[in-house]
């Protein structure tokens, strides 16, 4: 059983750097990027670059999320990480975790209205019949959920770099 747990903190290192790396290049050089061409081929790039996006993301959240609960089971703290008397015990110990947890749990509501958002706003396609009115409907909502999107994705990204501090801390033993 050793061995599965060796296995789920690779698997659990692997997927932050996954998660944490994508959401860097989204906020430092995809986004800046896409800002500097013509909208029409923005739209186009940011859809295909995307597509791997929407992927990693979600994959890396489940796994960091099975792995984390799995190896709080291994340290023998699962029946105690959410209750008081951990936080106020071990605050040493609960510190660097919960920094991973609540950074997993709050990525894990925003990428699901991200992926809501870019459904039923970004990806919606018009009917044949759609007049300019609609048109314009449709521009002035994908602007604004765009705008809300790039709050977002810097929002993760410091959500991220929260996660990697705690997993830092945890695994340098610096609070011990």
């Amino acid at each position: 059983m050793d061995y599965v747990y060796r296995l789920a903190l690779v698997v659990h290192i692997f997927s932050a750097i996954v998660l944490v790396g994508s959401m860097y290049f989204n906020v430092a050089i995809l986004t800046p990027a896409l800002n500097r061409i013509p909208p029409a081929q923005s739209a186009a790039v940011a859809d295909k670059v995307g597509a791997g996006l929407r992927i990693a993301g979600p994959v890396s959240l489940i796994l960091l999320g099975l792995t984390g609960f799995l190896r709080l089971y291994d340290l023998g703290i699962m029946g105690s990480f959410f209750t008081v008397g951990f936080l106020t015990d071990s605050w040493k110990l609960a510190l660097p975790l919960w920094l991973m947890f609540i950074s997993w749990f709050v990525l894990v509501i925003t990428g699901t209205l991200s992926a809501i958002w870019y459904e039923k706003v970004l990806a919606k396609k018009l009917p044949y019949s759609a007049g300019l009115r609609d048109l314009e409907e449709r521009r002035a909502a994908q602007e604004k959920i765009s705008a809300y999107q790039e709050r977002l994705n810097v929002l993760n990204t410091a959500l991220g770099a929260l996660a990697v501090l705690g997993g830092a801390l945890f695994a340098s033993g610096l609070l011990n």
